[in-house]
């Protein structure tokens, strides 16, 4: 099973895969005095991925690039549970890093690709 599919295309899984679910508060969320909060949660279990690929292909890493190029996409995910679940999300900042050279031919060399995806 693929961990991720981020439109159509599904991605070889990550060597690091990393899911963090977190609340969002809204602007009344404040401490008093005391220290006592007083949340105003105002959306729960909003999704982060961090998801790195190692010494991958040059292929692979244009195919994963392309993938997370549009200001936003579908993306299926494996959260844990025994079924995929699905959210529209957006890629933060992307490390692509060169670890394997050839210099004769770039399509020879193999890249390390690493970013989040983040749920709107």
């Amino acid at each position: 099973m693929a961990l991720l599919q981020i439109g159509t295309t599904e991605l070889h899984n990550p060597t690091t895969y990393s899911l963090q679910k977190s609340d969002l508060d809204g602007a009344g969320t404040t401490r008093s005095i005391d220290g006592t909060l007083h949340r105003d949660r105002i959306r729960a279990g909003v999704v982060k991925i961090e998801a790195g690929w190692e010494c991958i292909s040059y292929a692979d890493m244009t195919a994963i690039c392309t993938a997370v190029e549009p200001a936003s996409f579908t993306v299926q995910y494996f959260d844990g549970s025994s079924s995929l679940k699905t959210a529209t999300m957006y890629a933060g900042d992307k490390t692509i890093e060169l670890v394997g050279v050839n210099c004769s031919n770039i399509t020879d060399s193999r890249w390390n690709v690493k970013f989040n995806l983040i749920q709107y």
